[in-house]
């Protein structure tokens, strides 16, 4: 499995910065907004696949094809890679905040992937947030995080935090109008118990890099 790990890290690692330079041409010629279809269980008006959703999609599409891999991936545009007996199952959201992109928002976008064996244990995860150009990778229990514009990298953790207590993060999802209704009553109930808390409200991929470094705790 070691090495089948490795190959995924590489490989995965080399995805992500193919979807960065693809981000950065596609915002450069102002491409990749057309709407092409929706997305599985969510309303059109919630979500829906553009242009950019399909060609990031296709860098991990390729991949799996490309290097024979012994993965079954879900995506949220479609299932790929090995569909008889799959040594594990990958899980990706290949860009993460289509709608604020079509919009012409630079807000929270994210590719993010995570690898799983069969039994639902990590083999590697991965994510590039295309506005601060971070990339996120996790192999054996480590999280390292490279600013890609220096190069520089450097580890780092979950929170250690237990707790609602001092002043924690906690990330929701608002993009929605729809959501607002049902979490306003909620969310004066925490805040009047926790009141130095403060809501993240782009509860989408981007937590898991997020949580991962700690600097988010709880979605």
């Amino acid at each position: 499995m070691d090495g089948l790990v490795r190959v995924l890290a590489e490989g995965l690692e080399g995805c992500l910065l193919q979807v960065h330079f693809k981000y950065g041409g596609a915002v450069w010629a102002r491409q990749g907004t057309e709407e092409l279809g929706g997305v599985p269980g969510r309303s059109r008006t919630e979500d829906a696949e553009i242009g950019i959703d399909r060609v990031c999609d296709q860098i991990y599409r390729d991949w799996a094809k490309q290097e024979w891999l012994p993965i079954r991936f879900y995506s949220e545009h479609g299932t790929y890679g090995r569909q008889r007996e799959p040594q594990g199952f990958g899980f990706v959201d290949p860009f993460d905040g289509s709608g604020y992109f079509r919009r012409g928002i630079p807000f929270e976008q994210f590719s993010v992937v995570s690898i799983l064996d069969r039994d639902g244990a990590p083999l590697v995860g991965g994510a590039v947030d295309l506005i601060r150009q971070e990339l996120f990778m996790a192999v054996g229990g480590e999280v390292r995080v490279t600013l890609l514009t220096s190069g520089c990298s450097r580890r780092v953790a979950v929170s250690d935090k237990k707790d609602l207590s001092g002043e924690p993060v906690l990330a929701s999802y608002f993009g929605d109008p729809s959501y607002l209704a049902d979490w306003a009553t909620v969310a004066q109930k925490i805040k009047e118990r926790f009141p130095k808390l403060r809501f993240w409200p782009h509860g989408g991929s981007c937590v898991y890099p997020w949580l991962a470094a700690g600097r988010i705790h709880a979605y």
